[in-house]
């Protein structure tokens, strides 16, 4: 599996004004994955069994915990999330956060604003957009490339 990560910072918030059509780099980076993914559906060798996949997380951080922005404010864990660090290979990732898998640039659009319904004022959140391309190499080997844009929304003191 080959792994590559990327990191955005914006100074605005994640909410509704960066996300309001054909405004900002989140609309364009997503709407252009989703024409790339149909693309390359039209034009993949069906002998190399190729699926692409996209898929969300929301968590935001606030007094030290973390909590998962894709679930109902009523739920969050009193405690927070736990983080952990993959010791192979050196991702951090939160145990038990929600990742639900999306279709179209709208979807993104949607769960984006479902999870900041759910924040905390004055919150650090990130939002993790993964792309998954699975198939046989060259040599009829499985592989899977994946690559994950976070956004992060720094909260202003």
């Amino acid at each position: 599996m080959s792994v590559v990560n990327s990191i955005c910072f914006f100074n605005k918030k994640i909410g509704k004004k960066i996300l309001d059509s054909n405004t900002g780099i989140v609309p364009i980076v997503f709407e252009e994955l989703f024409k790339g993914i149909e693309s390359k559906k039209k034009t993949a060798d069906k002998s190399k069994g190729e699926e692409y996949q996209v898929s969300l997380s929301m968590m935001e951080i606030y007094n030290d915990r973390v909590q998962d922005l894709l679930q109902n404010s009523e739920t969050f864990n009193s405690g927070g999330l736990v983080v952990r660090q993959n010791p192979k290979l050196g991702i951090f990732y939160v145990v038990g956060l929600t990742t639900v898998t999306v279709e179209s640039y709208a979807d993104i659009h949607n769960r984006i604003n479902e999870g900041t319904r759910n924040r905390t004022g004055r919150s650090h959140s990130i939002v993790s957009i993964s792309f998954a391309q699975k198939g046989l190499n060259d040599v009829g080997e499985n592989m899977t490339k994946t690559s994950t844009i976070k956004i992060v929304d720094l909260a202003l003191r």
